[in-house]
């Protein structure tokens, strides 16, 4: 008995898609009949025709809800927008320490391969740490 239902169901959707494939053979023919017997003037008001076509709306309504939504976007973008601000910042601040610790290093090293005494260079080694220092506190 299920079996019989399954049969007739699929029976009557090919018949459906049978019908459907003639219908759009039709419409083609009589499409191209209707063009082979088309005069100038015809197909002069079929291409006008064709250009007046409404264009689609996609402008935003200003209504309060839409207005409401465009306030809490634009909001959204600041904050988002100053993140990435302080986040650059602080990327900047990160690379100017390591680089003067770098440097220091740098001078660290110097001083110890030269063998010079430690009151000389000592005062701008100690200059740039507590630069380094103030940076990191602010």
């Amino acid at each position: 008995m299920d079996k019989i239902a399954s049969l007739e169901e699929q029976r009557e959707s090919l018949e459906k898609r049978i019908l459907l494939e003639q219908m759009k053979k039709d419409e083609v023919l009589a499409k191209e009949v209707r063009e082979k017997e088309m005069t100038e003037d015809d197909w002069l008001e079929h291409f006008r025709e064709d250009r007046v076509k409404e264009k689609e709306d996609h402008s935003i309504p200003n209504n309060p809800q839409t207005r409401r939504h465009r306030k809490k976007v634009i909001q959204n973008l600041q904050i988002h927008i100053q993140g990435e601000y302080m986040n650059q910042q602080m990327r900047m601040r990160r690379e100017m320490i390591q680089h003067i610790k770098n440097e220091l290093e740098k001078e660290k090293e110097q001083e110890t391969l030269c063998c010079e005494s430690a009151g000389g260079s000592g005062g701008t080694s100690q200059m740039v740490s507590k630069m380094l220092e103030d940076i990191a506190t602010s």
